[in-house]
Parts: C-alpha cells; sequence; structure tokens
C-alpha cells in the first residue's frame, strides 16, 4: 500500500491508515492507478513508461526501464579496469550526467552494429567490453514493455504504425534529453537522491555524499558516469 501510495495510484484515504474500519475514508484506485492495475510491471517503473507515452520519448524509456529490470550491459574486467571504464565513458556526452542516458546510447549502439551482422555485432561488444547476452535479454525486455503499453492503449503496435499517417506521437521528443531526465525522476520519485559531495578515494573509485527525498543521508560508491563527466 505505501508503494502504491508513493506513486500515485491510491486517493481518498488518510495516509499510514492503510486498513479502514467502521467509516473511516475509503481507498480507492486514482486513474494512474487503474491503469497501472492493468500492467503487469512494477508501479515505479509503469509510471515513468506511461509518463514517457503521454509525453512523447518512449523509445529510450523503453531501454532504461528494460536496463533496470536486467543488469548492466557493461563489463568490467579485473585486469581491464580502466580500459573498460573508459570505453564506458566513450557513449557519454558532456551534459548527459546520466548512466540511464549512458546506457541508451550504448544500446542503439549496440542495434546499429547489430544490423550489419553478427561480426561487426561481436567486435563492437568485445572493442566496447558490452555483453551482447545482457542487451539481447535488454532488447526482449523492451518488446515486452512496448506490448504491455500497447495493450493499455498507451502504444500503437507496428502495424498500426505503418497505417498512421504523420510521426509516432509516442516518440516526437525522443531526441529531448532534458524531457527523458524529467521522465526518469518523475517516474522513479520518491526513489531519487541529490548528490552533496563527490569523493574520489583513487584513480578508479569515488563516492559521494546523497540527500535522497525522504530527506535520508547516504554514502554512495559507484563507477558512475557522473562522478567523470
Amino acid at each position: 500500500m505505501e508503494v502504491l501510495y508513493s506513486v500515485g495510484a491510491l486517493e481518498g484515504g488518510v495516509k499510514g491508515r492503510w486498513v479502514v474500519e467502521g467509516t473511516g475514508a475509503a481507498w480507492q484506485l486514482s486513474d494512474l492507478g487503474w491503469h497501472l492495475s492493468r500492467m503487469p510491471v512494477d508501479a515505479k517503473l509503469g509510471r515513468m513508461l506511461i509518463y514517457a507515452a503521454v509525453l512523447g520519448c518512449l523509445d529510450p524509456v523503453l531501454t532504461i526501464a528494460a536496463t533496470m529490470s536486467s543488469r548492466s550491459p557493461f563489463l568490467l574486467p579485473f585486469d581491464k579496469r580502466d580500459q573498460a571504464n573508459r570505453a564506458k565513458r566513450s557513449f557519454s556526452k558532456p551534459r548527459d550526467k546520466s548512466d540511464h542516458i549512458l546506457a541508451v546510447r550504448a544500446y542503439d549502439a549496440w542495434v546499429q552494429a547489430k544490423s550489419k551482422g553478427g561480426r561487426h555485432e561481436r567486435a563492437f561488444c568485445q572493442d566496447n567490453f558490452l555483453s551482447s547476452t545482457t542487451l539481447r535479454t535488454i532488447s526482449d525486455l523492451r518488446q515486452q514493455f512496448c506490448d504491455v503499453l500497447v495493450d493499455a492503449g498507451f502504444a500503437r503496435n507496428a502495424r498500426d504504425k505503418r497505417r498512421a499517417q504523420g510521426p509516432d506521437v509516442s516518440n516526437v521528443n525522443s531526441d529531448n534529453w532534458r524531457l527523458v531526465r524529467a521522465v526518469i525522476c518523475a517516474g522513479l520519485y520518491p526513489n531519487v537522491v541529490c548528490v552533496c559531495v563527490c569523493v574520489r578515494a583513487s584513480a578508479c573509485a569515488c563516492a559521494c555524499v546523497c540527500v535522497c527525498a525522504r530527506a535520508r543521508a547516504c554514502l554512495w560508491t559507484c563507477s558512475s558516469v557522473c562522478m567523470h563527466v
């Protein structure tokens, strides 16, 4: 119930009083909650996907949701850590500052390499320390999420797209990265943090002190691309 409330899927009751007794205010599904109840996905991911479809930036958010539901496609061999990190950062642009967008750029580049044949795909993955198995899993999950949105009425299937005139309304803003970041934040809220202090512990390790939306401080050690931009 707490999760459903946090994503805006419930309305009408009093926060914290999930079991209604007597004449207390009853909980009911909000409009967003009604749509989420028809989608067999995590509530926060479902909300993020709905926002992306409505705001026209669905394609990159499909990749982000699929990556979050799988694992990172980036490999980090112990004996080639520096090379792997450089390859990873090569997909990032100066203003991105986002591991989510980094995954989108890597996935899109893999799709292009894959379209040229198996030899190009293998060379691309080897040169960029990427897991082709994980990327294929992400591709499958993207399609599954897209099918869920089509069934819920938020996106068109391939046949309807071919018949429709004009641009695909679900992706008219897919190159607007500010909007994509806003959709990620709005969809995953309150699971977001603000980076307050970054500390470099060594050449290959760094940490940051973060404050989450619930005003709780935490120490986060990572190899995020955000630390190197």
